[in-house]
C-alpha cells in the first residue's frame, strides 16, 4: 500500500509540472500571436 501511495504522489507530481509547463506554453503562444495581430495591423495601417 505504501509503494502505491509513493506512485501516486510521484504522478500527481508530474502532471502539476505539466501543467505548469502547459500554461506557460500557452501563454506565451497567446502573447506570440496579439504581438503579430497588433503589428500586423500597425503595418496595415501604416501602409
Amino acid at each position: 500500500m505504501k509503494k502505491f501511495n509513493n506512485k501516486s504522489r510521484y504522478f500527481t507530481d508530474e502532471l502539476n509540472k505539466l501543467g505548469e509547463w502547459m500554461k506557460w506554453f500557452l501563454l506565451t503562444v497567446i502573447t506570440l500571436i496579439i504581438i503579430s495581430q497588433v503589428s500586423h495591423m500597425f503595418l496595415t495601417y501604416g501602409g
